[in-house]
């Protein structure tokens, strides 16, 4: 007699989207599916050892996964195979899945709205800043960047590489002084879950309060005649 087992095909089986990322990888992965009970269920992944873990009485089992880190990127078929003494083996249950763990390269050319890294006095007076900048494509590409200013995190989307977030705040410069310095930092996310190493670039926040110097003024040219 031949007995089938299935794995759980109407929910994800791995996290939420059935992509393992760099940290799901570091640890231990389940995988659960319906047997018949009692039998004895092996679950393989790639070129892992595989896990072999009994049904209980309801049929339902659960394998660990581990050294996933081993494994390189890629899509891969989780298979599960079920036996028993004096049965046929099953056919394999099969279920999808992708292996991520390669990180978003660092995001770069970090710059506020006006192209460079100095907030202007006169740019600090409107209390909106845009911070912009660029991730890398391929296999490194990001699909998000979280954004820190000021004390205040926020995400942006990227776009062919490129991103840019809104802020309402100015950090404050004390008054009499010219200018303060602050970091912005950036961090890119792809879908997988992986994030890049942070990047941090160093603006100059100019004081909005300060009165502006008049414009110098240019006196008539005169020369002495030459003898």
């Amino acid at each position: 007699e031949i007995y089938t087992l299935s794995l759980h095909d109407a929910l994800p089986i791995f996290g939420a989207d059935d992509i393992i990322n760099a940290a799901e990888a570091q640890g231990a992965v389940s995988v659960s599916g319906i047997a018949e009970a009692g039998s004895k269920v092996s679950v393989k992944l790639g070129n892992l050892p595989a896990k072999e873990v009994t049904a209980d009485a309801n049929g339902a089992w659960t394998a660990q996964l581990t050294d996933l880190s081993k494994v390189p990127d890629g899509s891969y078929d989780v298979t599960a195979t079920a036996s028993m003494d004096g049965r046929a083996p099953s056919a394999a249950g099969v279920h999808k899945i992708t292996l991520d763990k390669t990180a978003p390269g660092q995001p770069t050319n970090i710059k506020t709205n006006g192209g460079d890294t100095t907030i202007s006095a006169d740019e600090a007076k409107t209390g909106k800043i845009t911070f912009t900048g660029d991730t890398p494509t391929g296999a490194q590409n990001a699909d998000t960047v979280t954004v820190t200013w000021n004390g205040v995190s926020k995400p942006g989307t990227v776009t062919n590489g490129k991103w840019s977030v809104d802020f309402d705040s100015v950090p404050p410069v004390p008054a009499g002084q010219a200018s303060v310095p602050a970091n912005v930092t950036v961090q890119a996310h792809d879908k997988a879950g992986n994030n890049s190493t942070i990047a941090t670039q160093a603006i100059t926040v100019q004081n909005s309060a300060l009165p502006s110097l008049a414009a110098p003024k240019i006196g008539r040219a005169s020369c002495r005649e030459r003898v």
